[in-house]
């Protein structure tokens, strides 16, 4: 099989559209922003860092739309596991901040 390399597989990711009502699909957003955030602080690599904005961006959207869709419905129309994926995002977004602040401090 063909293997892409880092810079082929950062340009497929800004090009995708990423956006998603899926509350588990948000909760991997925001993971994925946290763990691109993660290398960016590394790498100072811009690439990475589009890829971060754009993952973070896509999450907002999303958690934009199920908050004003989803979020009051009643539990039996709900998938707690998809919601479990949401919080654990959130979680990963609490870390991305603290990350941001910090290295925002440290500038």
């Amino acid at each position: 099989g063909t293997t892409l390399s880092c810079e082929n597989k950062l340009a497929t990711c800004t090009q995708q559209d990423l956006d998603t009502m899926d509350p588990l699909g948000i909760g991997g957003l925001l993971c994925d922003s946290l763990r691109a955030f993660q290398i960016y602080a590394s790498t100072n690599d811009d690439q990475v860092m589009k890829v971060t904005t754009k993952a973070t961006t896509a999450a907002l959207r999303g958690l934009t739309g199920y908050n004003q869709r989803r979020l009051g419905a009643p539990a039996g129309q709900r998938l707690a596991f998809r919601e479990f994926g949401l919080s654990v995002g959130l979680q990963a977004a609490l870390q991305l901040k603290s990350l941001l602040l910090n290295r925002h401090d440290a500038a």
